[in-house]
């Protein structure tokens, strides 16, 4: 009996472990440090320093491992191993990364200095850490000696890590070849040099490019498989107790992709058509022919026929059909025209049919309302006619000051409503809108309507006819706007003032009379264009003194005297 339960525990655990890749290896591994010199690292978390010792070289069974653990010391030298990464509390996607930075880090060919030794530690760390910092000098804070500078070692692995995933750039395409015909391929992301290639077709790889020989009719490929210049598994080293985990990182992930080619014509019929699906006839387009996959051009100057199409062979692929030129009095076409040729394309009579439409080219007037200042007048109603003078359209300027989506032909352009305070302009501007050319979709043309502002004279009038009193006349920003001087009829002329808000004041008055130092506010508007403005002013009151009464008393007395004496000598 214990014989049976002994066997189907040995069977459950046989399913278990050939379930699982994982392995477990107690005591198997032996650690030795390193030391390459005095390298102190301190490690930061929340900004406060947790740990700090010297760096060494790690290696476990002859492996380089690294410290995944950073708070804790290397206490032993016998390690237990596994594969489970679990064990370790980081996610497996923590795991991905680190597997990467190890694998770009200090065993990437050219990265075997100390620098990218350090760097490479450093952002292992740095998914426990906040920051970590090498120093040539032991202190207890880390102030002492010179810190590593490895920002460029670390720029660098986390570049080559986040382009793990690029492919070369002609990857996953197809090209197109005459049959003995060599495609000359160089990988712009300068990633090829790291993959094994085989196929179907002979190859040269110099590097970061390849040079392909089309020896085979119809489809071939090629196929590109990174190169892995680490073949282990990432395996976990710790130790039951207080001592540092540690990992060394295998890379399993790679990445392969295929490059295609075909040596196959297909026979292509462009037809130019307007809108309404007719043939644009008597009356050539131009187009060229581009490449995709290898973004060259293979066919440039097509030109359309006096039946309005023509003819061209293409391989096998993809294409991009630009319209140079349209045919006269149609817009070219700049949408992206793509076709896609395969063994399998849909053709007509033995051809492959692209219908290419052109639109006519629609019209816009702009109408620039403004006064005589250049200032934009909103709310004026302009009218658009047609040839025959019949209007079409109107518009309120400012809201919309634009006339747009019209045939090409001949407009007139009229004012029929003007603002308060401006003079309606009774002219009619004709406008013609013409083709330009294939690249013009829209011919606009621009036209200024102007408006004078009508200008009032007003008349300043004193009230007591005075001459020579000067006034100033200001506007609603306080602006002087006019300056005179009364005439000898009391009056004065204020000229030229467009329509608004004004206000009067006395500069200066004749002698013998009282300055009116009140503002007299006015508007100028329908009603008061030509009126008048009366303003009275207060004569000079002379005062009386007790001097004044002593001499008005002596002349009195003295011409009393006089009357007197004349008297009596008159009566002798």
């Amino acid at each position: 009996m214990k014989k049976k339960i002994i066997a189907i525990l040995l069977g459950i655990i046989g399913v278990v472990f050939s379930i699982s890749d994982a392995y477990a290896l107690e005591n198997d591994s032996t650690v030795v440090v390193d030391y390459p010199g005095t390298i102190y690292g301190y490690h930061y978390k929340n900004g406060v320093l947790r740990s700090y010792g010297r760096v060494p070289f790690r290696y476990q069974n002859g492996t380089l491992a690294y410290c995944i653990e950073p708070y804790v010391g290397i206490n032993v030298t016998t390690y237990s191993s596994t594969t489970d990464w679990s064990v370790t509390g980081y996610s497996d996607a923590v795991r991905r990364q680190m597997e990467l930075i190890s694998y770009y880090g200090y065993e990437y060919p050219g990265h075997n200095t100390l620098n990218y030794y350090l760097a490479t530690q450093e952002l292992i760390w740095l998914f426990n850490d906040d920051y970590v910092k090498f120093m040539d000098d032991y202190s207890e804070d880390g102030s002492l000696g010179n810190q590593f500078n490895i920002e460029n070692e670390k720029a660098e692995i986390l570049k080559l890590v986040n382009n793990h995933k690029v492919l070369p750039s002609f990857a996953n395409v197809r090209y197109y070849e005459k049959l003995n015909g060599i495609v000359n391929l160089h990988d712009d992301n300068e990633v090829l040099r790291y993959y094994d290639i085989y196929g179907d077709v002979p190859f040269e790889k110099n590097n970061n490019d390849l040079k392909v020989t089309i020896n085979k009719f119809g489809s071939s490929f090629l196929k590109l498989t990174k190169t892995c210049i680490n073949q282990r598994q990432t395996t976990v080293y710790y130790y039951n107790g207080y001592s540092q985990m540690m990992a060394s990182f295998g890379m399993n992930e790679l990445i392969p992709t295929m490059v295609y080619f075909s040596a196959n014509d297909v026979k292509v019929k462009i037809n130019k058509k307007d809108k309404d699906g007719n043939l644009i006839t008597n009356n050539s387009a131009v187009f060229n022919i581009k490449n995709i996959d290898t973004n060259t051009y293979i066919k440039e100057n097509l030109s359309t026929n006096e039946n309005g199409y023509v003819y061209t062979e293409l391989p096998i692929g993809n294409y991009l059909i630009e319209e140079i030129n349209a045919p006269y009095g149609y817009v070219k076409r700049n949408e992206d025209i793509i076709i896609s040729i395969s063994e399998n394309v849909n053709l007509i009579n033995g051809e492959y049919n692209i219908d290419i439409y052109n639109d006519i080219p629609k019209g816009k007037i702009i109408v620039n309302k403004i006064d005589e200042d250049n200032n934009i007048l909103k709310g004026v109603l302009i009218g658009l006619f047609d040839k025959d003078h019949n209007m079409i359209q109107t518009i309120f300027t400012y809201e919309n000051n634009v006339f747009e989506n019209l045939d090409l032909g001949t407009y007139y352009v009229k004012e029929l409503e003007t603002l308060n305070g401006y003079e309606l302009d009774s002219n009619e501007y004709e406008v013609h809108l013409d083709y330009v050319d294939g690249d013009t979709n829209v011919v606009e043309k621009s036209i200024d309507i102007v408006n004078k502002k009508i200008k009032c004279d007003i008349v300043y009038i004193s009230n007591e006819s005075l001459e020579n009193i000067e006034i100033n006349v200001f506007n609603d920003k306080d602006e002087i706007v006019f300056t005179g001087i009364t005439n000898s009829d009391g009056q004065v002329v204020i000229y030229d003032l467009v329509y608004g808000k004004y206000k009067i004041k006395q500069i200066k008055v004749p002698k013998g009379y009282i300055l009116n130092e009140e503002e007299y506010s006015f508007e100028v508007n329908d009603d008061t264009c030509v009126s008048n403005i009366n303003i009275h002013n207060e004569k000079t009151v002379m005062p009386v003194t007790s001097t004044n009464i002593d001499k008005c008393i002596c002349i009195a007395l003295l011409f009393t005297s006089i009357g007197i004496f004349t008297y009596v000598k008159k009566s002798n």
